[in-house]
């Protein structure tokens, strides 16, 4: 793994997590996951690992060092058995970046994090918390309870979840 970015993917997955993990294998990087979904992630991508250069790996077998990138997704799930039980994921020398959704009066503490994205306006691939949009599950509801499906102006600026997984 010398030479290729090692990036740590931990947290609530989701459907963006996939599409971060998609977009990832058409580098050349080092991906490793929490050993409970290791399997999973595998099993999901195993065309795209066969013929990408990257290599996914389990957060049992790769620590995280100084110079890995350390991507933390939603609100929870960010710790994994095998850290150092004295510095947990804060290593230093290691990018922590923080990724949540838009969700009003949730206060996050950002101190420990070199950035933190909030994404707004995301239509994701599967609907399912945290990733989720109440508004596009409102309208979809709807339509097919046979209502029509109408916008405000202020309904937002849409954006595809592979475009904000090729953004982070």
């Amino acid at each position: 793994m010398k030479g290729v970015a090692c990036i740590h993917i931990r947290g609530q997955l989701g459907s963006l997590g996939n599409s971060i993990i998609q977009r990832l294998l058409r580098d050349e990087v080092s991906i490793i996951v929490q050993a409970d979904s290791f399997v999973e992630v595998n099993q999901k991508f195993s065309t795209e690992i066969e013929f990408s250069e990257s290599k996914i790996y389990s957060s049992q077998d790769v620590s995280i060092a100084p110079g890995h990138r350390l991507l933390l997704l939603g609100f929870e799930n960010y710790n994994s058995s095998e850290d150092d039980p004295n510095f947990g994921i804060g290593i230093d020398g290691a990018e922590i970046i923080l990724v949540t959704p838009s969700l009003g009066g949730i206060e996050i503490d950002t101190s420990e994090v070199d950035a933190h994205i909030i994404i707004h306006d995301m239509m994701p691939n599967d609907s399912v918390y945290p990733w989720n949009c109440q508004v596009l599950d409102d309208i979809f509801e709807g339509l097919v309870e046979g209502s029509s499906a109408t916008l405000s102006n202020d309904a937002g600026w849409w954006i595809g979840e592979l475009d904000v997984a090729d953004a982070i």
